[in-house]
């Protein structure tokens, strides 16, 4: 039978192996884009072209099923502004917004927010969401 500091070192090591695991993940898998600055931010959604903001973490499953869809759109659809942030490592911007739930996606137009919405979102989605508010 196994004392509790041998169940303990086992749990510990099944611990480690899974933190290394989601880590090694999110490095191939997770959501990556250049931060923004806080006045870069506010100046790019102060412009007449619309711009969509998908608020996003590391962590979050649904937000690496949709990264691939945004930085298509991005690539594709230079007549809007994508920026992707990562709300925990630019908590100014995202705190700014009250974001509490990832993804969040909002548009904004000459500084305004005309959507906010929440949930992952494919590229037929992200296209049609665009196009309604340009």
């Amino acid at each position: 039978m196994k004392t509790s500091t041998q169940k303990f070192s086992a749990l510990a090591s099944v611990l480690v192996f899974m933190a290394s695991f989601m880590l090694v993940q999110c490095d191939m898998n997770g959501v990556k884009d250049v931060e923004v600055s806080t006045e870069e931010f506010l100046e790019t959604i102060a412009q007449d072209k619309l711009t969509m903001v998908d608020f996003y973490t590391t962590w979050c499953g649904p937000c690496k099923q949709m990264d691939p869809h945004v930085k298509k759109v991005k690539e594709e659809h230079q007549e809007f502004n994508i920026l992707q942030v990562d709300a925990e490592a630019q908590m100014s911007i995202a705190g700014r917004y009250n974001i509490r739930a990832y993804p969040t996606v909002m548009l904004f137009k000459k500084g305004e927010i005309v959507f906010r919405g929440e949930g992952s979102l494919n590229e037929e989605q992200i296209l049609g969401l665009l196009n309604q508010y340009k």
